[in-house]
């Protein structure tokens, strides 16, 4: 296959077999004579294009003019256009060349095809819908020169002129030739989409932070009260009109490792603090210790013990005796008396015994 590619980089005029001129005709074969295969049209090969757009069963893409590759298809073009230039001459007056693409100063070229019976695959070889070229996409020409072409010119710069029907009349019978180009096979390159990445490779980058936020403006203390009140009530009539966006907080090194030496301060302030509790905790333990020692030291006095208690509990046993006392004299009464009441009980059932006898 590959034996069919024209070599770009190597241009002999001798291997183009142009078909003979014939005044009847305006389309005319170009073959490449180095392939052995006779007939055999101008085959290149070209990757890395951009899909542009399609019309009328045309085609259009972009490739990179300062691409290697591109830019020898271009060279190698170029000189056949001067060789076909120079052997139609011959029978075409004033002739001009129209490139098959269009040149723009520091923009890719676009180059126009026909498509006629090409083919579209993937990267995979497998073929697909026209409708599915995007313009995100790179893809692969296998393209061949269909024929050339040499009209009249047509043109709206001075060489024509223009009736009052549109329709332009060649002043100096001017012609342009034209190599125009048909794709063979159009082939989708392997995708190098960013998000066909993995995201696993990207744990190990570093994270930068965010740029620090604006400085905010300083204000005067000194300024009107009054200003200050009038502005803060225009303000909050504007905020009930305004929907507030969400805040985002945006971290600033710079403070972060403010806040960080702060802390390292406060640690230090702590402890020289944590050191006065314990000098001032030793200093009460001896104040205790002396005070302690001192109590000890004093002279123990005996005396009698005179306790509120003690008094108490004498009073209640008294208590307790005196009803003891009366509890007896009570029962000792009690006894008496039922022993005097037996006795007349017993003195009335003998008398009354003594009345029955009689």
């Amino acid at each position: 296959m590959l034996s069919l590619i024209t070599n770009t980089n190597n241009f002999n005029k001798d291997d183009i077999d142009i078909e003979p001129y014939n005044s009847e005709k305006t389309i005319f074969n170009i073959y490449n004579n180095k392939i052995n295969q006779p007939f055999h049209k101008f085959w290149f090969l070209l990757d890395n294009t951009k899909f542009i757009d399609s019309y009328n069963n045309k085609y259009r893409f972009a490739i990179n003019s300062k691409n290697s590759k591109a830019k020898s298809f271009i060279d190698y073009i170029s000189k056949l256009h001067d060789i076909l230039k120079l052997k139609y001459s011959e029978h075409f007056s004033n002739l001009k060349i129209s490139p098959p693409w269009k040149e723009i100063i520091n923009h890719p070229h676009i180059i126009n095809f026909l498509k006629n019976k090409s083919v579209f695959t993937n990267h995979l070889n497998q073929p697909k819908n026209f409708t599915e070229l995007n313009k995100s996409s790179t893809y692969s020409l296998l393209f061949e020169i269909y024929y050339i072409q040499i009209f009249k010119t047509r043109d709206s710069d001075n060489t024509s002129l223009f009736t009052s029907n549109n329709n332009s009349i060649n002043i100096d019978n001017s012609n342009t030739l034209k190599v125009v180009l048909s794709l063979i096979k159009i082939q989708e390159d392997k995708s190098l989409d960013i998000l066909d990445f993995n995201l696993n490779s990207f744990n190990n980058t570093p994270v930068l932070p965010p740029p620090p936020p604006p400085t905010l403006p300083l204000f005067n203390k000194s300024e009107n009260k009054s200003e200050n009140k009038s502005e803060n009530k225009s303000e909050n009539k504007l905020d009930n009109n305004i929907i507030k966006k969400p805040s985002v907080l945006v971290l600033n090194p710079a403070e972060l490792l403010a806040v960080k030496n702060k802390l390292k301060k406060t640690s230090d302030n702590t402890d020289n603090s944590s050191l006065k509790d314990k000098n001032i905790d030793k200093n009460n333990d001896k104040e205790i210790k002396e005070f302690i020692d001192t109590k000890n030291s004093l002279t123990k006095v005996h005396t009698t013990e005179k306790s509120l208690l003690n008094i108490i509990k004498e009073q209640h046993k008294n208590i307790i005796d005196n009803k003891n006392i009366i509890d007896n004299i009570d029962n000792k009464d009690n006894k008496d008396n039922k022993d005097n009441i037996e006795n007349i009980e017993k003195k009335k059932k003998k008398k009354k015994k003594t009345i029955n006898i009689n």
